[in-house]
């Protein structure tokens, strides 16, 4: 069964401290300024600040561009926030939600085609 880790159930403020943790550690692995970082994901310098202190809550989508940032996967930036198991099926339903999205899209550019 997919879980958060027990300590993060009861707050999730920890999580967003040990992703923080994460993205700090993999910036200076990187040789990274948070500059140069915001840059690469299409952000300030101060919202990668309030990352790296677990004060802001980053998006999946913005989980996704850190991660391309360091050349790392997802769960390699979630390491020790969540089961590997949760971050697989995070991905799978964001995936199944875009191709949702651009299915609609497709079908509702077809009927006003069709429409004229």
């Amino acid at each position: 069964m997919t879980k958060y880790k027990e300590e993060y159930v009861h707050s999730d403020h920890l999580l967003y401290v040990q992703l923080g943790e994460n993205v700090r550690k993999l910036r200076k692995r990187c040789h990274l300024t948070q500059d140069e970082l915001a840059a690469r994901i299409g952000a300030d310098q101060k919202r990668v600040s309030k990352i790296e202190r677990g004060e802001a809550r980053p998006n999946l989508t913005l989980c996704l561009r850190l991660a391309n940032a360091f050349h790392v996967s997802v769960d390699t930036l979630l390491e020790g926030v969540v089961e590997y198991e949760m971050v697989q099926t995070l991905l799978n339903a964001t995936s199944e939600q875009l191709l949702a999205q651009e299915l609609l899209q497709v079908v509702k550019r077809y009927i006003r085609e069709a429409e004229k």
